[in-house]
């Protein structure tokens, strides 16, 4: 029995599947728009970040709230790297009402405020959670009135350390990745490492990626692949800034 929470569901089923499609695909423009003024408009980042959210304009996209919460990670980090905290902790609150999976980011950007002194970010860390917490008890309580002792539950551990082949698993679940030649996969996971040199990379997106890439190597079933959809846009960030990245190696040699 999965206990998904039902916010995504609720909506589409008070919009009707075309027009939350219509919001998916105007919340994916938003992310690729806000993406590109932070990036320079530079064509590696906008290119990545168009094929992250390309799986937002899908037939099926609005039922998996995978790439809602994604999209709403994405505007977070953006808010806060454009120094707009506030947003930057709503947009991740949100993703966390639509799915527990955000919950590594959020610990994350709780802890560095925490570590900053931001004590009005803190504060509203502090409220998200317990409102979260409320929201998540009323879930368990309907959820668990439906549960019968014959239903089948799985027998294994999520914490499975598949580690660096079900995290690459999970970076594939990024748009035409999904279908390139292992080339081109394995090219833009290079682009990933070299990324990681760019002096410039917003704090929020460089410990974001980490933190799921270290959550990624410990805890997934093998089927659990498709919970790159949900950190697609903050590796198209991470992405956008391979070029700066590969000038300080150039610079360096």
């Amino acid at each position: 029995f999965n206990w998904r929470l039902p916010l995504v569901y609720q909506v589409v089923g008070i919009l009707g599947l075309g027009p939350a499609r219509v919001l998916l695909v105007a919340v994916a423009l938003v992310l690729v728009v806000r993406a590109g003024g932070l990036l320079g408009w530079g064509v590696v980042g906008l290119l990545a970040m168009v094929n992250a959210t390309l799986m937002m304009g899908a037939p099926y996209g609005p039922y998996l709230t995978e790439l809602w919460a994604g999209a709403f990670l994405g505007l977070s980090a953006l808010a806060y790297a454009q120094r707009r905290d506030g947003a930057g902790v709503g947009w991740a609150l949100l993703a966390l009402l639509t799915r527990e999976l955000a919950a590594p980011y959020c610990v994350v950007a709780a802890g560095i405020a925490l570590w900053r002194r931001r004590w009005r970010e803190v504060a509203a860390w502090v409220i998200g959670a317990a409102a979260y917490g409320v929201y998540y008890g009323w879930h368990v309580w309907q959820a668990s009135r439906h549960i019968r002792p014959d239903d089948v539950a799985h027998a294994a551990s999520w914490l499975r350390w598949g580690g660096i082949p079900f995290l690459l698993e999970t970076w594939r679940y990024d748009g035409l990745f999904l279908i390139a030649p292992r080339p081109i996969f394995a090219l833009s996971v290079g682009g990933v490492g070299v990324a990681a040199w760019a002096p410039r990379m917003p704090l929020h997106v460089r410990t974001r990626v980490v933190a799921y890439a270290l959550f990624c190597l410990a805890i997934g079933q093998p089927f659990n692949a498709y919970w790159g959809f949900l950190t697609a846009p903050l590796i198209a960030l991470w992405l956008g800034y391979a070029p700066a990245g590969l000038r300080v190696l150039w610079a360096s040699r």
